[in-house]
Parts: structure tokens; C-alpha cells; sequence
């Protein structure tokens, strides 16, 4: 096992090997991504303190200057945690967090495109713009973005639409 230290005090262990995106998910640490930790988006950066010898990925050097390369940001889906590391997370990670619910309707408003209403465990503060990261069922391994297509006065249920993707999940 590899430990994480946050500056913040938190420790996370993980696999050696394991994506250091997958290993702050598994540990309540949300990074954001639009695309799913597959390095398109660029959103999920970090700065990783120590080790400072990480090679940086065709994908980072598409998303992070060279300056901040050298200041030790990387994309945490890029990232195979090999040692210990010492991380510094953005700011503006605090307030993303995990929320549950369950699927409440469907209703197909055009032949590929379905609205999905959600009932929610507990409120969500959103702004208009805001998008959720929504997980699939284990057995689909799917994660996806979707936009909050619901008004942000509504704050236990909200709706997403999704097209269907020919191919897709």
C-alpha cells in the first residue's frame, strides 16, 4: 500500500498502481471530471508536492503549461500512484461531495433523449451551469457527466437529460 498525505492533514492508502484519481474517489476525496478520469477534460488537477520526479503525460502537457508542470501539477486521473505521496488540492474541492438518491421517472422527450428525474438522500446547493458526475450501477462500471437541467430552487430532486448514444451504455 502507498499512502497519500493531504496538506490538509487527511491520509488516503491506495494500490501501487491505482489511478491517484480512483484512490481520492474511493476515499470520499471528489476530484472533478467531465470526462470520467479519461485525461480529455484537464479538470481534475492537483498538485503533487512530493514526489517531484513525475514524468508528466502527452495528456498533461496538453492541459498544464510548462510552469505549472514544474510546479508539480498533474491530472490525478493521469497519475499511477507508485510511492508516497505528498498532495495539495485546489481550493475549490471543498464543497464537491457525494450524494445519493434513486431514479423517481423517466420520460423520453424525443427519440434520443430521456429525462431522468432523481429524488435525492439529502438537499443540493447547485448553480445554474452546474453538472453532477453521475456513477452507474458496479456491474456497468460507467461514470458520466450530465448538466443539472432542473431550476436551483429545487433542492432534493433534480433532473438530467441523457441521449441515447448508439453503442453506448
Amino acid at each position: 500500500m502507498v499512502k497519500i498525505t493531504l496538506t490538509d492533514g487527511r491520509v488516503v492508502m491506495a494500490e501501487e498502481g491505482q489511478s491517484l484519481f480512483v484512490a481520492l474517489r474511493e476515499a470520499g476525496i471528489f476530484v472533478p471530471t467531465i470526462c470520467g478520469g479519461k485525461g480529455f477534460c484537464g479538470k481534475c488537477r492537483v498538485q503533487i508536492l512530493s514526489p517531484k520526479n513525475i514524468e508528466p503525460t502527452p495528456e498533461e502537457i496538453k492541459h498544464i503549461t510548462p510552469e505549472d508542470l514544474e510546479a508539480g501539477w498533474h491530472l490525478a486521473c493521469r497519475v499511477a500512484v507508485s510511492a508516497d505521496m505528498l498532495l495539495s488540492l485546489p481550493e475549490e474541492l471543498n464543497g464537491i461531495y457525494l450524494c445519493k438518491g434513486k431514479v423517481t421517472g423517466r420520460e423520453l422527450v424525443s427519440k434520443d433523449i430521456m429525462r431522468v428525474r432523481m429524488e435525492l438522500d439529502s438537499p443540493l446547493k447547485y448553480l445554474p451551469g452546474a453538472f453532477i458526475m453521475l456513477d452507474g450501477p458496479k456491474m456497468f462500471g460507467v461514470s458520466r457527466a450530465y448538466s443539472i437541467a432542473t431550476p436551483q430552487a429545487s433542492e432534493n430532486a433534480i433532473e438530467i437529460n441523457v441521449r441515447l448514444v448508439p453503442g453506448g451504455k
